[in-house]
């Protein structure tokens, strides 16, 4: 802690003491104590304060700053005697208790009044002190005034604080001249500064609580907290309730009040009471156990009263007394999920399970303990709902082969009644067949080989079983129909097509059954029968055992058709034809024009051939059958498709047509011609 022990200057004006505090929660009082003025008893400001009755020269000013970084407080003045200006020298001292934890941040002096006369206006003219073991001086002036004393920095926590002053005329002629300054005065200005760090709060103990009991629903218990280290302000002590913090009331260090709720004491059972003073450091004191005690419950009424069996989920509100937060409703004994809404209500989640059947719950109310009980019963009946007539819309299937294996059949409607055992039942011709699935629109229904054995027809019924009675529905007429014939295995017969040269013997496909299909396979003579049914020309036949198609020798260069059929061997009604189509071989013969030859040197041409076309492929020597129709000119020759003109031949433009044959069916042709233009050396 600093004391600053002594402050020696001439008092004429205001002196201001800035500090600022670390725990505000401590900060309550602002004491002056005037000592050694020749006229005691005027440590107070006349125009706001009174003089204390007890100690007239001492000022006690309450402050409250709340731990607001950068807010002040500023005291009323404490105004010192000036008697002492008649004086070489007078000593007057001020003792001022500051609040705990404050920290000086400055000290100004300031002058107010006149300076005139010979004897001068008084004011500070230096000061010195010790803070800490930091000794601090302020020099004496001789033409000047002291101003502000800046002690930023120091940091030092003041309790108490010492000024002493003393009064001298300005040149230290104390006997002569007048001074008409003012009264001096001291104003303390509290400053609560950011970044500050309060002091570590003491870790409150507690002792006894009253009263240590409740009983649940009470509003507004006064709980008393006896204990220590209990302190006050913004940052005071808190009751808490199983951590929770109350509405606390400061009695004194070693006294709390708090106010306990209907919410607090809403639930029966026992809650830890603690005292909490915030940090730095403070901490939570040991725990006082209160215990809330319930009431035993009454009922009085439901609602609603009645549910039919099969409905749904629903919400149960209870009427009664002395219901607390944690009361339970309870169905035929089981807890269920309640809420509580008042003093005199709670409501329940009632489940489907509960009311899947008819007859009648106990419903009670049960607050636990410590007290507590249960309630007297109250009686919930669950009728079965009036008869429901089923009505039937369809069934899948709605047929079947005599003779078949049993089968699961969907039935579908309305109404079906499923709130009782077995409900509903699926009838066959009358008697129960065995459901497996009941839904809302459909039943599904086990249909054994037994019930296809004839030929018929069959009386499908849904009946909503008892004891709601038992209500037929309409009936659907299911049928039991013979055996269908078989279905054909898929056969098929492709379409044959191929390019031939007509003329000699020779085999032109394969095999017709290459591109034919029985149930997806290809087909051949093991699976089905192969027959000619028709040929365009006697030379074009069929191998029924080889599936091969043949031209004979002779046979007109032209399109020929041939057609042939297939029949399953396992089934000779199921057959199919097609038709195999024979082209003759394309033969196109293409007109040439020469690049000019000069008869004087000669020269010799492509060949004729070179743009010719065979079958969709290049015409050659090897496939087609090449005639020179024109005469050649005098010195030309014409060997494998091409002219050679030899020097000196005959000159002029010679059209040369030719042919070309398709050398398997000669009768397979066509013609083009070439031009041949040989001219002289000047033409």
């Amino acid at each position: 802690m600093v004391n600053l022990k002594s402050l020696t200057a001439w008092v004429a004006g205001v002196t201001v003491l800035v500090l600022h505090s670390l725990s505000p929660a401590l900060a309550q009082t602002v004491t002056f104590s005037e000592i050694n003025d020749a006229v005691p008893g005027r440590c107070y400001d006349p125009a706001t304060t009174a003089p204390d009755p007890v100690n007239p020269n001492q000022l006690n000013i309450g402050i409250n700053t709340g731990y607001i970084p950068g807010s002040f407080f500023v005291s009323a003045a404490c105004y010192a005697s000036d008697e002492g200006a008649s004086l070489a020298m007078d000593t007057l001292s001020f003792v001022i208790t500051a609040p705990p934890y404050y920290y000086i941040s400055k000290i100004t002096f300031t002058q107010t009044g006149s300076t005139s006369g010979s004897r001068g206006g008084k004011g500070f003219r230096s000061a010195s002190w010790v803070m800490d073991d930091d000794p601090r001086t302020v020099p004496a002036t001789t033409s000047g005034w002291l101003g502000t004393v800046n002690l930023t920095g120091l940091n030092k926590t003041v309790v108490p604080v010492s000024i002493t002053t003393a009064l001298a005329a300005a040149g230290g002629d104390v006997r002569s001249g007048s001074a008409s300054a003012s009264n001096p005065k001291v104003v303390v200005e509290l400053q609560l500064l950011s970044g500050g760090e309060p002091p570590p709060a003491p870790v409150p103990t507690m002792t006894t609580i009253s009263p240590t009991w409740a009983t649940a629903g009470t509003a507004g218990v006064t709980l008393t907290i006896d204990g220590t280290n209990f302190i006050s302000g913004a940052l005071g002590s808190v009751a808490r309730w199983n951590g929770v913090n109350l509405a606390t009331q400061y009695v004194s260090p070693t006294q709390l009040t708090a106010t306990l709720s209907a919410v607090d004491l809403g639930s029966s059972g026992t809650a830890a009471v603690t005292v909490f003073n915030p940090a730095p450091g403070g901490g939570t004191s040991g725990a006082q156990q209160f215990t809330v005690i319930a009431p035993v419950p009454t009922t009085t009424t439901l609602s609603p009263t009645t549910v039919t069996a099969g409905s749904a989920a629903f919400t149960l509100t209870v009427t009664g007394t002395n219901f607390i937060r944690n009361s339970v409703v309870r169905w035929n004994g089981a807890d269920r999920a309640t809420t509580y809404r008042s003093a005199t209500q709670v409501t329940a989640s009632i489940t489907a399970a509960d009311i899947l059947s008819a007859g009648t719950a106990v419903v009670t109310v049960f607050n636990p303990a410590p007290g507590g009980g249960t309630s007297n019963p109250q009686m919930f009946t669950v009728p079965w709902p009036p008869p429901i007539v089923p009505v039937l819309s369809s069934m899948f299937p709605a047929t079947a082969v005599i003779g078949g294996p049993g089968f699961t059949l969907a039935v579908n409607g309305t109404n079906f009644d499923r709130t009782k055992p077995g409900s509903p039942a699926v009838r066959w011709n009358g008697v129960d067949r065995t459901v497996t699935y009941r839904g809302s629109t459909q039943l599904l229904v086990s249909i054994p080989a037994s019930d296809l054995v004839a030929l018929g027809t069959a009386q499908v019924t849904v009946v909503n079983l008892a004891p709601g009675g038992d209500s037929p529905s309409n009936a659907l007429t299911f049928t039991i129909v013979p055996v269908p014939p078989p279905t054909p295995t898929p056969l098929a017969a492709v379409n044959d097509q191929a390019s031939v040269s007509f003329g000699t013997a020779a085999t032109v496909i394969a095999n017709v059954l290459a591109n034919d299909t029985l149930g997806g396979v290809t087909a051949t003579t093991s699976v089905v029968s192969l027959r000619q049914v028709s040929s365009s020309d006697p030379g074009l036949s069929l191998n029924t055992s080889s599936g091969a198609v043949s031209v004979g020798a002779g046979m007109p260069s032209a399109t020929h058709t041939l057609v042939y059929e297939i029949c399953q061997l396992a089934d000779l009604s199921n057959c199919k034809s097609a038709t195999v189509t024979l082209t003759p071989k394309t033969i196109d013969a293409v007109n040439d024009v020469f690049a000019k030859i000069f008869s004087s040197t000669g020269g010799k041409t492509p060949s004729v051939l070179a743009n010719d076309r065979f079958n969709n492929g290049a015409a050659t020597t090897l496939n087609v059958q090449l005639t020179l129709l024109s005469p050649l000119p005098s010195g030309v020759t014409f060997t494998n498709g091409g002219f050679t003109v030899a020097p000196g031949s005959e000159r002029g433009d010679f059209t040369m047509n030719y042919q070309i044959c398709d050398l398997a069916s000669l009768t397979n042709c066509d013609t083009a011609s070439s031009l041949l233009e040989i001219s002289g050396s000047g033409d």
